[in-house]
């Protein structure tokens, strides 16, 4: 890249600046270049007497600095052609905005919004802006997008450029009808007036076909949507509706209840956004089914028109829920255009398998001496754990063997109810050297199925002491007569 400096040499009739070349000037191929050297050359003549460009190896204008820190640069797509001419500042831009776009107005120092909703600062400064509702059934929520604040009127420092909106609701503390106040729309913390759930570009607490809320049991944050034009009434995160007979199953974010409202004759899709999570595997709903009028619960799988998929995303897992009016699913046989619903995405409960080790290790042990260590199974999951034949396909060789199992054939609750079993393994080394086996403890573990143990041991030889003969014995109780007498003396 090169660059040329081009000086200020002649002066317009009402005194402002103008810039000519000192050095040769590259050959521009557009209308549009040549238009933007001009709007640059208007800026120049405003701010600057000495402007410095710079080029491209193609010939083409790139950057002009006008001194000061201010500075326009270019960017051309492949076939040359100019995409955008962008200024730089040292100023800092404010750029204000409204939402609903009829719920007020916002003030302060060069902003009135709507209106002048814009506005450029030199340096960094503090500034203070006034949020105003349109009617008196309105409030402010609160401020967000590079600032999050519920201050009014809300002093910052301008330190760089900043996007601010300030988001205007009801009164009354609901915006829309879907049953959840507006602070439970505002996201995890109930601070952000700007939480999009959906994704769709308008925030949740604005839409009556959307709702966001925490869950029953505060593992996360959902979001709930039926396409525009139906509504939701009544969100709730909801306990367990019947715990005495509930599924085998987990509910990692416990139950929701719901009406649709506008329900076309076809069906409707409501679509859960989840905190992204591969284990959830499906729906179960606690209530009347067309074959069974008195609630109870049932496994809401896809089958024909109506019934839960589940689909995980790059970002979130998603259950869909397909609802036809008084099909299985609605709560209610009558054709109403209403679908209500009770129920929760799920997790399949599993055994976890624990042991207290999975090595033994039996150090040095004496030839012919045998010795013992246990290990100790529980269950850590939340179903019931079977456990099989313990060393099936894989057993113990010598020198080690199992001397005593009560988990063959145990079933073992989930813990702390459940108990747990043991395992005891003897190792007993007949010849010396290093001995390393493994046995497997069979399960219905889908994921730790089957549990390993190995085990390991060294066979050494322990010399034994030499035996006396009458003579050496005879000469070993002199001596120690004798070492006696003389500690006897020296206490004398």
């Amino acid at each position: 890249m090169r660059s040329l400096s081009q000086s200020s040499q002649h002066a317009h009739a009402d005194g402002r600046p103008t810039v000519a070349p000192t050095g040769s000037s590259p050959r521009t191929s557009s209308a549009l270049t040549r238009l933007a050297v001009a709007a640059l050359l208007l800026a120049a003549t405003a701010g600057a007497d000495t402007v410095s460009y710079s080029y491209d190896a193609a010939g083409r204008l790139v950057r002009a600095d006008l001194g000061g820190g201010r500075a326009v640069v270019y960017t051309y797509d492949a076939a040359g052609n100019l995409l955008s001419a962008a200024s730089e500042s040292p100023d800092h831009t404010l750029r204000v905005a409204v939402s609903p776009a009829s719920g007020g107005s916002v003030t302060g120092p060069g902003i009135a919004c709507p209106g002048t909703c814009v506005h450029a600062f030199a340096g960094t400064q503090p500034l203070t802006l006034t949020a105003s509702p349109a009617t008196g059934d309105l409030k402010l929520l609160g401020w967000a997008g590079d600032m999050l604040s519920a201050d009014n009127p809300f002093t910052f420092t301008l330190d760089a450029d900043r996007r601010i909106t300030a988001y205007f609701g009801a009164a009354s503390g609901s915006t829309d009808t879907d049953g959840v106040p507006d602070v439970g729309e505002m996201g995890p913390g109930g601070n952000d007036p700007s939480y999009d759930g959906n994704g769709d570009g308008v925030p949740d607490y604005q839409q009556a076909n959307v709702a966001s809320l925490s869950t029953a049991t505060g593992a996360g944050y959902v979001t709930l949507e039926v396409p525009s034009g139906q509504s939701l009434v009544g969100v709730q995160a909801v306990p367990n509706p019947h715990p005495d007979d509930a599924p085998a199953a987990k509910f990692p974010y416990g139950f929701f209840a719901f009406t649709v409202t506008g329900a076309p004759a076809a069906g409707v899709v409501v679509t859960i956004h989840l905190p992204k999570d591969p284990s959830i595997a499906d729906y179960f709903k606690y209530g009347p089914t067309p074959d069974n009028e008195a609630p109870h619960w049932y496994d809401f799988n896809r089958s024909g028109s109506t019934g839960a998929e589940v689909v995980q995303t790059a970002t979130d897992t998603r259950v869909l829920l397909h609802f036809v009016d008084t099909l299985r699913g609605d709560d209610v046989r009558t054709a109403d255009g209403l679908i209500i619903d009770v129920g929760g995405p799920s997790v399949l409960a599993a055994p976890v398998i624990r042991l207290d080790t999975s090595s033994l290790d039996f150090g040095s042990t004496p030839l012919a001496s045998p010795s013992s260590r246990t290990v100790t199974v529980g269950n850590t999951g939340d179903a019931d754990l079977v456990i099989g034949t313990v060393g099936q396909g894989d057993g113990l060789a010598a020198p080690f063997s199992i001397t005593a199992d009560t988990c063959s054939g145990r079933t073992l609750q989930p813990q702390p109810a459940g108990g747990t079993c043991t395992i005891t393994v003897r190792f007993l080394p007949t010849t010396e050297g290093r001995f390393d086996d493994t046995f497997v403890i069979p399960s219905n573990d889908p994921a730790g199925n089957p549990a390993t143990v190995s085990v390991h041991g060294e066979g050494a030889r322990v010399e034994p002491i030499p035996a006396l003969d009458a003579s050496s014995l005879a000469l070993l109780i002199a001596a120690l007569l004798g070492v006696g007498g003389a500690v006897l003396r020296r206490r004398g």
